[in-house]
């Protein structure tokens, strides 16, 4: 499902209801940090927590690799390639105010996986592409990129193409698990 109602950015983002281990495994991520805790910043950085959290994210990517849902995936990653990966990459991530650009943790023509493990604040959030990458839908790109908005549950999954960038409200803290999706060019 999409993270609103125009089809036209499907290859921007995408929303789907985490599989229940994995909805499982996030929630016992909440002990390991407090979100007042969290210093104030501006963009993405590495959550650091009371208690080494490795084992608990290698968890959740062998739970996410069974419930890969491959069609997502696709419309997001369009470059041509046999298979695709889930990269043994995994982290816990906070992103607060002001803009995130993913090609800094992942591919531009990989996908980012986000996993909202805790929110504060408004959940609202733009997903932003570059200028001059859109895939043409038919419409004139806008002159800064197209742009959607999103919405951070917990219990979901988004799926955001790693050449885009997401802008989060002011006064806003949201913690993820996130992983990346790449298909192989071989």
């Amino acid at each position: 499902m999409s993270s609103n109602d125009d089809t036209g950015y499907l290859d921007l983002v995408q929303t789907t209801l985490a599989g229940d281990r994995v909805q499982g495994l996030t929630e016992s991520l909440l002990p390991y940090f407090t979100l007042e805790s969290l210093p104030v910043g501006t963009g993405w950085s590495k959550v650091e927590c009371l208690y080494d959290e490795s084992k608990v994210l290698a968890a959740v990517r062998e739970a996410y690799m069974d419930e890969f849902i491959t069609d997502a995936v696709q419309a997001i990653i369009t470059r041509p390639g046999k298979t695709f990966y889930l990269a043994r990459k995994v982290q816990l991530l906070l992103f607060q105010k002001g803009q995130s650009i993913f090609d800094r943790l992942v591919g531009n023509d990989d996908c980012i996986v986000l996993i909202p493990v805790a929110i504060s604040g408004s959940p609202m959030a733009i997903v932003q592409e570059p200028k001059g990458t859109a895939v043409s839908h038919g419409a004139e790109e806008p002159k800064d990129g197209r742009r959607t908005t999103l919405t951070f549950k917990t219990h979901s999954e988004l799926m955001i193409s790693g050449r885009c960038s997401i802008l989060i409200p002011d006064q806003t803290k949201v913690v993820c698990v996130m992983l990346c999706i790449g298909m192989d060019k071989g």
